[in-house]
């Protein structure tokens, strides 16, 4: 049992960074020229519902039966890859130097 509930707690702290994480991005978007906002808005908004669904089966997590909390551990390590991987391009996509809407390419 003692298992479970540290993956619960490592995986809940883990959502707090993804939420600051996300924060950030958006703080970073707001300077960001309109296609670029555009196009990112999406991924963040995509970003977040992915966040609240995790949050949601998280928090299954800590009520499933001793035998079916291994098969949604694997489950949630799955999505969470997934989420690494948005993060990632999103931060990628913003962490280039803004753009000034009349700058050529």
């Amino acid at each position: 049992m003692t298992d479970r509930h540290e993956y619960v707690e490592r995986l809940k702290r883990k959502l707090d960074e993804w939420d600051q994480d996300v924060s950030s991005l958006e703080s970073r978007l707001r300077d960001a020229n309109n296609e670029l906002q555009g196009r990112s808005r999406d991924a963040l908004a995509d970003l977040r519902e992915t966040r609240r669904q995790l949050g949601d089966r998280v928090s299954e997590l800590a009520t499933t039966t001793d035998d079916a909390w291994q098969r949604v551990r694997l489950s949630l390590d799955t999505a969470w890859e997934n989420v690494k991987t948005g993060l990632s391009a999103a931060r990628a996509e913003l962490s280039a130097p803004p753009k000034k809407e009349n700058e050529t390419k």
